[in-house]
């Protein structure tokens, strides 16, 4: 993004709200794109970054090259209902958006942003010892 000055292909942004006047904070998740195989076709990093009740999350994934495929549209989250608490603002899906979305984060429990953050975490959990 430095060199080209514009937002790296295959990123997605999405804009939230939180109940609650936090600090700020940062949280980042490292992931591995796999086929069904188990056969590493690329890597992934998502970043939560949230300034008082402004939270925004980028997803960038890389698909190795011999495995890009045109049609490929990003990895899917954990299922929840996302779609009422977060604002996909990139790639541009609508020239307008509408602020607030419809429900916000908390600070914990079931609506907490502890989940906004654990999105992306999609394999099998790996106990010490076991690779």
């Amino acid at each position: 993004m430095r060199e080209s000055r514009a937002i790296p292909p295959q990123t997605r942004i999405w804009l939230a709200q939180l109940d609650e006047d936090f600090r700020i904070g940062i949280h980042g998740t490292d992931f591995t794109i796999t086929n069904g195989n188990k056969l590493r076709l690329g890597e992934g990093s998502a970043t939560t970054i949230y300034m008082g009740h402004f939270v925004v999350q980028v997803v960038t994934e890389h698909i190795k090259p011999e495995y890009a495929n045109p049609e490929f549209r990003g990895v899917n989250p954990k299922p929840r209902d996302w779609d009422k608490k977060l604002i996909e603002i990139w790639p541009t899906v609508s020239k307008k958006v509408l602020w607030p979305p419809p429900s916000h984060f908390t600070n914990g429990g079931p609506e907490g942003i502890a989940y906004l953050m654990d999105r992306w975490r999609l394999g099998t959990p790996v106990t010490p010892g076991s690779i």
